[in-house]
């Protein structure tokens, strides 16, 4: 049941306090795990792969090898259909779990987990993140919408939408949907940003128990869609529960709760006011002031120089060759100036947020 538009002139953020750990090479395998590090601790279904540093292993789940993985920073680890990976964040015990057909990226890990950065190339992932503190910060990023959390278990999906058929369906759009859900706790969903942890003032979407944010990220402004959390992806994550045997105790979170499906001519709850935030234009108000402003010059030096060259004409009969040249190069220079002032204006392009 829709609960609130949000429209936004940017991408969306998605910034969440969660930290992931993936498969490492083989060079780590059974090596002692480092401050800042994950250990794969469940993988079920076929086989799937991990990049380092530009190398790509492919393991597979019945591989001895496998549990107890390290997971190093700057990581991808990528599934394929019916294979789930689990790893959980040393020395802090947050647990992530990787779905099936999904690319997930560990770009930080810092020192004793107090900061976590990862990424969400595609498909879909849930979280228990350990309780944070002071300035410790956990984030997922997927394209520019970072979502950030403390102490939470929720999921973040970037899936592209399956093509409708039907003749009055919209154009297929091959950009991915970005769903950020909470199942215990609450999150912050920032569009378009730049930072990997939210700024206390930023207008971020915050995401509570039993709710999901959409962004639609087909079009030039995307759409913020918050709604109640659907049975559906209740569903999908109780099927596919954590299941790992974890070196550390992760963080407790209460059992998923599928919400109770609205019977006809139930009173709902009345939909949140939609909310829209108004853009920033000062930088693009700013650069296109500065654009102008060589347009004009560029047209005043240009007119001028022009008019005191076309002047030679009119004192050729009273003036000698000296003069006639001395206005001749006067001119020239100040066309030469007005062509000047015309090249920032080429380079200058003002982008509307």
């Amino acid at each position: 049941m829709p609960m609130g538009i949000r429209r936004f002139p940017y991408m969306v953020v998605l910034f969440v306090g969660c930290v992931f750990s993936l498969v490492s090479s083989p060079a780590v395998v059974g090596a002692e795990n480092p401050s800042g590090s994950g250990e794969v601790v469940y993988a079920e279904g076929k086989d799937f792969s991990v990049v380092r540093q530009g190398n790509r292993t492919s393991y597979s789940v019945s591989d001895p090898q496998v549990i107890g993985m390290t997971v190093a920073e700057g990581d991808l680890i990528q599934t394929g259909g019916g294979t789930f990976v689990e790893v959980q964040l040393l020395p802090r015990g947050s647990v992530i779990k990787i779905a099936e057909n999904s690319s997930f990226l560990f770009k930080g890990l810092g020192p004793g987990g107090a900061t976590v950065s990862l990424g969400l190339l595609y498909g879909r992932v849930r979280a228990k993140v350990a309780t944070l503190s002071g300035s410790d910060s956990f984030s997922i990023r997927t394209g520019s919408t970072v979502a950030g959390v403390r102490g939470t278990d929720f999921g973040m999906d970037s899936i592209i939408q399956p093509y409708d058929s039907q003749p009055s369906a919209a154009v297929p759009s091959f950009t991915p949907t970005v769903r950020v859900y909470c199942f215990t706790g609450q999150v912050a969903v920032l569009p378009e940003s730049t930072e990997d942890v939210i700024p206390p003032s930023a207008p971020a979407v915050i995401v509570k128990k039993n709710e999901e944010v959409s962004v639609d990220l087909s079009s030039s402004i995307p759409l913020v869609e918050r709604k109640s959390l659907e049975a559906d992806t209740v569903n999908y994550w109780s099927q596919n529960d954590f299941k790992g045997s974890t070196p550390v105790a992760p963080p407790k979170t209460p059992a998923l709760e599928v919400p109770p499906p609205s019977s006809t001519g139930a009173t709902t709850a009345a939909p949140a006011p939609t909310v829209f935030i108004k853009p920033d234009y000062t930088p693009f108000v700013r650069v296109n002031n500065a654009k102008n402003q060589s347009i004009g010059a560029a047209i005043l030096f240009t007119s001028l120089g022009l008019l005191i060259q076309s002047s030679t004409l009119a004192v050729a009969n009273y003036q000698g060759e000296s003069v006639q040249w001395g206005l001749f190069i006067s001119g020239s220079i100040t066309v030469g100036l007005g062509f000047m002032s015309l090249l920032p204006a080429i380079f200058i392009n003002p982008t509307i947020p």
